[in-house]
């Protein structure tokens, strides 16, 4: 009887976590506002580095699977103003972009957390692009 309990109750632990309580936990790290600071862009032979970006631009992620800017997800250079809205999914570290993108179905963004405390946001680029944000 004893080992019966043993099993059971680690498994009615780990069973009564609801699949918000793991989502939120796998992405409480990224949660609240970031400010873009940097965009990399790479001509194809390695030589890019990141490069500053003078524009106020910001994006948010939230607990329920929602992230908004104030700037298109679809491309890295429009910076044109406005509120978007799209769906990350966390244990994916991807960004499920909601947009209409010219014709690109399934866009969607890569993102990490870099051991500097930075935000790295990867667009599909041929080449390396990607943009670095920080919090504010």
């Amino acid at each position: 009887m004893k080992k019966l309990l043993f099993i059971l109750i680690p498994a009615l632990i780990l069973f009564s976590c609801s699949d918000d309580d793991m989502l939120e936990s796998e992405s409480s790290d990224i949660l609240g506002e970031w400010q873009l600071v940097e965009f990399y862009i790479d001509p194809g032979d390695g030589s890019g580095e990141y490069m500053p970006v003078d524009a106020d631009i910001t994006i948010n992620f939230v607990t329920n699977g929602q992230v908004t800017s104030n700037k298109t997800f679809c491309s890295m250079g429009n910076y044109e103003s406005g509120h978007f809205s799209s769906t990350y999914i966390a244990s994916e570290n991807r960004i499920e972009v909601e947009e209409d993108c010219s014709g690109f179905n399934n866009y969607s963004l890569s993102y990490e957390l870099g051991l500097d405390g930075k935000l790295y946001i990867y667009h599909p680029c041929i080449e390396g692009c990607g943009e670095k944000y920080v919090r504010p």
